[in-house]
This record gives C-alpha cells, sequence and structure tokens, in this order.
C-alpha cells in the first residue's frame, strides 16, 4: 500500500533551523550558514520519510518563518 504524509516539522528534532535563524537575526552567522543548516535538515527529513516507507515525500513545504 502506498503512503503519504501532509506535513513533517521543519524545525529539527533539537529546533537546529529556530536557533540558525535567531543567529542569523543577531548577526552571530552568515546566509550561509542559515543555508546550511536548512539544506542539511530538509535533506534528513526527506531520507527519513524514505526510509519510514513513505512512497510520496512532500515537497515545497519548507518556510524559513511562519
Amino acid at each position: 500500500m502506498a503512503s503519504h504524509i501532509v506535513g513533517y516539522s521543519r524545525m529539527g528534532p533539537k529546533r537546529e533551523l529556530k536557533f540558525a535563524l535567531e543567529s542569523f537575526w543577531d548577526g552571530k552567522s552568515s546566509a550561509k550558514d542559515l543555508e546550511k543548516v536548512a539544506t542539511d535538515l530538509r535533506s534528513s527529513i526527506w531520507k527519513q520519510m524514505s526510509e519510514g516507507g513513505i512512497k510520496y515525500i512532500p515537497s515545497n513545504t519548507f518556510s524559513y518563518y511562519d
């Protein structure tokens, strides 16, 4: 049976994206640093879904901030 998931938390298991974004806003890190955290999280999330048996992985669901 094929499976699908509507959404998945993008913040990271330890809220990595939140902290990276706040660090960028405070001028303590660069845009490149923020993008690296975001890219790594998206890759990790897609891998988790794939390994979890999700056949239809959602795309275009990422946002730095709501």
